[in-house]
């Protein structure tokens, strides 16, 4: 089994059907490789979702599937979460700092007070409050707390709360951590952090671990194929429009790449000699491609899906062929 971990572009946004996304894509390579196994692969990726939501989806909750190998791709939303002209990070001294999800604010909001009563049955239901894995028993807590009065059914909030600074620390500590733990007013080194406590969790486990840094416009350096210079415009004055301007957007996401590719490679060389973890940049991947891959500035065609699938096959297909003489040598 093979869990795949990502935001909207693995999770499949833009591809035409699920058998057209990354995870549709990969289980049929690898099952078509001819090697004696049966593989299965989970499609974990969330929109939204970057290395610290992964971080713990994976700790907490999909390692109790006992994969064989975890795929990570990552990149684009670590960037945009920490991009201080978003409404995704916090702006502290001129310091990006990545902030808490909107799902989390409205936690720290509730339980900080702002929101006394009515969130509660809310909270309860998400799966967010104790993972998928309780989801039925938050249920029937939910609806008997609700029977006996003790609190409201209330319907979901449509806006995020405002939480007060002294309630909501974490901007501070952040910072903190950039200052006195990181060195660097980047996200990068956070990210990093993420997948090194991805990667510890398998390997504790005997699973194999990929983190792949993922192509998007403009750090893919492609020249665009015909057909998707309009999408990709479009979702430019879309999406960045919201937020900064077209040429802050390629200026930022160029550096933060920048940093990621040099901390990437030094991570890929402390370790080499595990044989049972792959960490590669594959921005780059769809240079010498001349079909549309990029469906927006980070989402893909199903050609781009495919392509990332085979990709990564090969790298699984290595990997449990290590994790498999590793367990015959037992």
């Amino acid at each position: 089994m093979a869990v795949l971990l990502g935001g909207s572009s693995m999770a499949g946004a833009k591809a035409t059907s699920n058998d057209q996304t990354i995870s549709g894509h990969l289980e049929r390579q690898l099952n078509a490789s001819g090697d004696g196994r049966r593989y299965q692969v989970i499609n974990a990726g969330v929109a939204g979702f970057y290395s610290s939501l992964e971080s713990v989806y994976f700790t907490t909750e999909l390692v109790h599937y006992k994969p064989s190998v975890v795929v990570v791709l990552d990149g684009f939303n670590d960037f945009w979460h920490s991009w201080s002209d978003t409404h995704d990070s916090a702006d502290l001294g001129n310091w990006a700092i990545p902030n808490r999800s909107a799902e989390q604010q409205k936690h720290v909001a509730f339980f900080g007070g702002v929101k006394p009563r009515g969130q509660l049955a809310k909270r309860l239901r998400e799966p967010s409050a104790f993972t998928r894995v309780f989801r039925y028993s938050s249920d029937l807590l939910a609806s008997i707390l609700i029977k006996i009065g003790i609190i409201e059914n209330t319907p979901p909030a449509r806006t995020v709360p405002s939480v007060p600074a002294e309630l909501d620390p974490w901007p501070h500590n952040a910072a903190w951590l950039s200052t006195s733990g990181y060195g660097s007013n980047s996200h990068v080194p956070f990210m990093v952090a993420n997948w090194q406590n991805i990667i510890g969790a398998a390997s504790s486990r005997g699973m194999g671990a990929v983190i792949l840094l993922q192509p998007f416009v403009p750090v893919a350096g492609r020249s665009l194929a015909s057909g998707e210079n309009e999408h990709i415009r479009e979702s430019i004055d879309r999406k960045v429009g919201r937020v900064g301007t077209e040429s802050d957007y390629r200026r930022e996401s160029a550096a933060f790449y920048s940093d990621a590719r040099k901390s990437l490679a030094e991570l890929r060389e402390s370790m080499a000699d595990q044989p049972l973890i792959h960490i590669e940049d594959i921005s780059t991947i769809f240079n010498e491609e001349p079909e549309p891959v990029f469906a927006d500035v980070i989402h893909y065609t199903d050609r781009g899906n495919e392509l990332l699938a085979t990709h990564m096959a090969e790298i699984v297909k290595q990997l449990m062929k290590v994790r498999q003489e590793r367990i015959s040598d037992q």
